[in-house]
């Protein structure tokens, strides 16, 4: 039996379905399957991106967010 790939745990934990996941963290939903499925492994930077979002799930989504809105006039 295969260990659970760490970005489901990390999903998993925040309790997020994996389109929430994907939106949230602004990870392509085709790419969240195929780790999670074993199809392909997240390369390095992927791989510390989920470790700071294990770390640090609200600070990088409100990061995010911020960055996602447009800027004031």
């Amino acid at each position: 039996m295969k260990p659970l790939c760490r970005a489901r745990l990390v999903r998993m934990r925040l309790r997020l379905t994996q389109e929430e996941f994907a939106k949230r963290y602004g990870i392509p939903l085709s790419a969240l399957r195929d780790w999670e499925q074993y199809r392909t492994e997240p390369d390095q930077a992927a791989k510390s991106y989920i470790e700071a979002i294990e770390a640090f799930p609200d600070g990088i989504a409100e990061a995010l967010r911020k960055r996602r809105q447009p800027a004031p006039a």
